[in-house]
């Protein structure tokens, strides 16, 4: 997740030099696409990763986060996850499933101050000789994941092996629901069905 941060900033970054008069912005944009285009060719002209890869990398691992982690579990492949604190607290438990084309799946309810809501989110996973390649569905910018062997800034470095989910989770629902303004159903209905909904309270 970081390195999709570090992209998004460089295409930030290579933004602000078009409209700067320097006689180096030129090569220096030049330079971030001619990367940017030959990550993406190196991608698409892989082959989508198995089932049994992407299980490989993923299960039984969290995957840590700026601010927050998921965690894809073995035993019925339960996926939970946690982000911020506080106020921007948010919590979500599913499930997660690999499926065709190299992808990596997580189904999950997610739960916030405001609410909660289902989300299913995915992950295009795929192999170029000794480099995995990953982007997030469905319009994600492609980076290198992984090389084999790692190297220490690779995104892979952030599974870890084990649940470094629960604990934070935990105290995540315990906030949200201790402090979740409580919803007034009823004040969805028109006046007069509102009235009705409010006696069979």
């Amino acid at each position: 997740m970081k390195t999709l941060f570090k992209m998004i900033m460089a295409g930030v970054f290579a933004s602000t030099l078009i409209l700067t008069p320097s006689a180096q912005a030129a090569p220096k944009l030049l330079k971030v696409d001619k990367a940017k285009a030959a990550v993406i060719a190196a991608a698409e002209a892989g082959r989508p990763m198995t089932v049994n890869e992407i299980y490989k990398v993923f299960s039984g691992r969290s995957w840590i986060w700026d601010n927050g982690a998921g965690y894809f579990a073995v035993s019925k492949r339960d996926f939970t996850a946690w982000s911020g604190r506080g106020k921007k607290a948010t919590y979500a438990k599913g499930s997660w499933f690999i499926a065709s084309g190299g992808r990596l799946c997580f189904n999950a309810t997610w739960y916030a101050m405001n609410g909660a809501g289902k989300k299913v989110t995915c992950f295009e996973n795929r192999k170029n000789g000794k480099k995995m390649y990953q982007r997030r569905l469905p319009d994600g910018e492609w980076y290198v994941f992984s090389h084999t062997p790692p190297y220490s800034y690779d995104a892979i470095r952030k599974l870890k092996r084990g649940d470094y989910v629960a604990r934070r989770l935990a105290r995540n629902e315990r906030y949200i629901t201790k402090n979740m303004p409580e919803i007034d159903e009823c004040a969805y209905y028109e006046v007069g069905k509102r009235f009705i909904c409010n006696m069979f309270k």
